[in-house]
């Protein structure tokens, strides 16, 4: 017996590099970024994370595509290669299409349960300007607002304006500081809070980011206001084809999560009817994660299947202490059809009609939504240079 399995584990250990010097390389001279208008190449270049005078398989150079494809001011990209100046080295030709400088981005689902209309989860907006500077730096500025899922941080508009640096010391890594300035007419005048966001790359298809924001908003009486401190450590794997409404690939993520936030201000005490200034401090300690798989049936049709949600450990001290654990999540399953001429998508855009089914709970959120629900939803999807939109209608039991 032995003489026959010690053949087989041979053949076996020598097959697997044989195997992987099958797969052909290509070694890129130089890399040439054709038809930019605004961005800067190196920009491109910086993000595909591919380095002349290295070589790469096909499948490399496809991963480096989907990459240069989900910056924000792409709407498309292909990759080529061109004989280079010596034998066996080749020029990696990125062709990008770019999107406009004006952008909008809306995610809009309102559904309808119990005959009444309920708030729209995961619901997503932004509309700004964006215009580069030097050659690996953009400055953005617009409005935004996300309903980010979260029972343990408070969700705002904001104003904003930042700056993002790419290449960031020559690591393909980025960094943005931007400065929000809420908006909620409901709570007054608000304060300029800095945002942080630094990314570095592990690997081809996985990133760290760090990402610090805060809110300072108040009212009219000075001892009323609302501070909120937010720090996150996200790893993410990705190789999904777009940023916003992806088709193809894989989204991996998990993150810890901190949340630091202060609530002043005056409520009124029964039975006495007394006026009682109060302030809480609360700390939270949350872990998240994504799963998310999209599979293309064809030039046309794809489905999608997504996990998400955290939990959070809440702390608060003050008039009302207490402690208690606050989670949120959703299995997703979705179809989606194109509508357009996939050929003219990155010249003209692209529209798709999707289908969703979810199961979603939320624990002890601040807001009036059932613990447990199930929702179907229907919209439609456009995107083009212009923009990311999808419209639709959902209803929930």
């Amino acid at each position: 017996m032995l003489r026959l399995i010690r053949p087989i584990l041979a053949a076996l250990l020598l097959a697997a590099p044989l195997a992987a010097q099958d797969v052909p390389r290509f070694l890129v001279e130089r890399l040439d970024v054709r038809n930019l208008r605004h961005a800067s190449a190196e920009i491109v270049i910086a993000e595909s994370r591919i380095r002349a005078g290295t070589a790469y398989t096909e499948q490399e150079l496809r991963v480096a595509a989907d990459r240069v494809a989900r910056l924000s001011f792409v709407l498309g990209a292909d990759f080529a290669l061109e004989k280079g100046s010596v034998r066996d080295a080749y020029v990696l030709v990125i062709n990008v299409t770019e999107a406009k400088p004006f952008f909008y981005l809306a995610d809009l689902i309102p559904t309808i349960s119990s005959g009444h209309a309920a708030g729209s989860y995961g619901s997503r907006a932004a509309v700004g300007l964006r215009f580069f500077a030097g050659r690996r730096g953009m400055f953005h500025l617009g409005l935004s607002g996300e309903d980010d899922k979260r029972p343990y941080t408070n969700d705002y508009d904001a104003w904003e304006v930042g700056y993002t640096q790419y290449d960031l010391l020559g690591t393909r890594g980025f960094a943005t500081l931007n400065l929000r300035q809420p908006v909620n007419p409901l709570l007054g005048h608000s304060r300029t809070m800095p945002q942080l966001l630094v990314g570095m790359p592990l690997s081809a298809n996985q990133t760290i980011t760090f990402l610090y924001t805060g809110l300072g908003v108040g009212s009219d009486n000075p001892h009323s206001r609302v501070a909120q401190r937010v720090a996150t450590i996200r790893l993410t794997y990705d190789t999904t084809n777009q940023p916003f409404f992806p088709t193809r690939g894989m989204l991996l993520t998990v993150a810890p999560v901190g949340v630091w936030s202060d609530r002043e201000g005056a409520r009124l005490t029964f039975p006495d009817f007394k006026i009682e200034e109060f302030l809480d401090h609360t700390r939270s300690l949350a872990l998240e994660g994504t799963a998310a798989r999209y599979w293309e049936l064809s030039d046309r049709n794809s489905v999608s299947a997504t996990l998400d949600g955290g939990v959070a450990r809440y702390d608060t001290r003050g008039s009302d202490p207490g402690r208690s654990t606050r989670h949120f999540g959703s299995i997703d399953g979705g179809f989606s059809r194109r509508l357009s001429d996939p050929a003219k998508a990155e010249a003209v855009g692209e529209s798709r009609i999707e289908f969703h089914l979810f199961i979603a709970t939320l624990g002890q959120a601040a807001v009036e939504l059932p613990g447990r629900w199930i929702q179907a939803n229907v919209a439609w999807v456009k995107r083009n240079a212009w923009g990311n939109l999808r419209l639709g209608l959902g209803y929930g039991w």
